[in-house]
């Protein structure tokens, strides 16, 4: 059902991102360090978050809202 197809996830509208897709979107790349980062992002609530059993998905609208409260700050 989730999938990876490996292509950018905001253009084709998925409604949850694992946390592998999430990070992609967030960092631009996904290692060790940006699914930890992922993961602190969500247990710390600062990215609201959806659990199936052991997986986390991240609701694609928490991508965008966290990039423009980024924009932001800068």
């Amino acid at each position: 059902m989730f999938k990876d197809y490996g292509v950018d996830v905001m253009q084709n509208n998925h409604a949850l991102l694992s946390v592998k897709e999430a990070a992609i979107e967030l960092w631009g790349k996904y290692t060790d360090s940006t699914r930890h980062r992922t993961i602190a992002l969500i247990k710390t609530k600062q990215i609201d978050s959806v659990h199936f059993g052991k997986r986390w998905f991240v609701p694609a609208k928490e991508i965008k809202k966290f990039s423009h409260e980024n924009d932001d700050e800068a």
